[in-house]
């Protein structure tokens, strides 16, 4: 059985082998809060993610690229660039 009311939906059970006489009810409730609580989950999730993404794309350049970068910039005669130690 399933009711709604004010965008709350609450469903029963009856548990198996239990007449409606003395049947326990197992009872579940959605509501328009709780999918909000997994768009947040979700968007947790996918920052994260991103953050992992960006941090490997500039170990990269650190490995890779950073000392191609600062031969360019000092056969124009710039300042190479220089990185301050990160924590791991």
């Amino acid at each position: 059985m399933t009711s709604k009311s004010s965008g709350i939906g609450i469903a029963s059970q009856v548990m198996p082998g239990r007449t409606p006489k003395n049947a326990a009810a197992m009872i579940t409730t959605t509501s328009p809060m709780s999918r909000s609580t997994t768009d947040a989950a979700t968007a947790s999730v996918k920052w994260e993610e991103a953050a992992q993404d960006t941090l490997a794309r500039w170990a990269a350049f650190q490995k890779e690229d950073l000392a191609s970068a600062n031969a360019l910039l000092e056969r124009a005669k710039l300042k190479p660039l220089v990185l301050a130690p990160t924590n791991p």
